[in-house]
């Protein structure tokens, strides 16, 4: 028997007719096609029909598709729609911006934006440290990536690699409270990730690389310079304010896990 899990699970809606033993055939015919059964939710029901909602673990997902096929071949049932929730769970991503203070009334967006806003413009501009008091950079990082290794699934792009930014983006705020932005930029020139992140130190307190390659082009003229520049990113942990440090392999490869970030005050 195939073995199942969550990783590919689905949620079947069908519409069975309202007899005895009927929900009980459905239930067997998955059984025998290799799926696990979850929950079992009733939708709605009349005098002829129960429709319910059936969460499935599968293997794979072509098993996925005979378990949809086996609950078809059931007479008296209906499959009327099924879903992946692993990809239904991604649709729209998986990040959103909330906010900290409700706007409910004129009073409460007088001093959220203008003119009030502009008092807090004037102290940061005052002393930028206030950044980290009065904006969100006090609690904000970005997980980077170029998308050239992401998860053991290799140089896909960034595009691709969103998903998985996303993904660590949640753990920061589920496991520390922490607010994360996945960051997937579309190069692999290392002084041009450098450059990014330096530029964007206004918003975010710290900036994560995720699984960068080692072999990525750089300029010969600015290489080490680049490293070394005053204000770039530096190793997570202790290390030299302002000093990129890229921890290599043997194999000239940047390990995975945090890499680099943005310098905090």
């Amino acid at each position: 028997m195939q073995p199942t899990s969550a990783q590919f699970s689905l949620t079947l809606r069908v519409r069975i007719d309202h007899r005895p033993g009927m929900l009980g055939r459905v239930a067997t015919a998955i059984g025998q096609a290799g799926g696990t059964i979850g929950d079992v939710e009733l939708v709605e029901f009349d005098r002829r029909h129960t429709l319910r909602d059936m969460t499935v673990d599968a293997g794979d997902e072509e098993h996925e598709r005979r378990i949809v096929d086996a609950v078809r071949a059931v007479d008296g049932a209906q499959v009327v729609d099924w879903t992946d929730r692993t990809l239904g769970m991604h649709v729209g991503g998986k990040l959103e911006v909330a906010l900290r203070h409700p706007l409910r009334t004129a009073d409460d967006l007088s001093m959220a934006y203008t003119p009030s806003v502009a008092r807090v413009c004037g102290a940061i501009a005052a002393d930028p440290d206030r950044a980290f008091q009065y904006t969100i950079k006090r609690n904000t990082v970005a997980v980077v990536s170029d998308g050239t290794a992401v998860l053991g699934l290799g140089d896909i792009g960034p595009a691709p690699a969103m998903p998985v930014m996303e993904g660590k983006a949640m753990l920061f705020k589920e496991f520390a409270g922490v607010d994360a932005f996945p960051i997937c930029l579309d190069t692999k020139e290392t002084d041009a990730i450098v450059a990014t992140v330096k530029v964007d130190r206004a918003r975010l307190r710290r900036h994560q690389p995720r699984d960068p390659v080692g072999d990525r082009p750089r300029s010969r003229a600015r290489g080490r310079r680049s490293r070394r520049a005053r204000g770039a990113p530096q190793r997570l942990g202790r290390g030299r304010r302002g000093r990129v440090r890229l921890r290599r392999g043997r194999d000239g490869r940047i390990p995975g896990g945090p890499v680099v970030s943005a310098p905090c005050a």
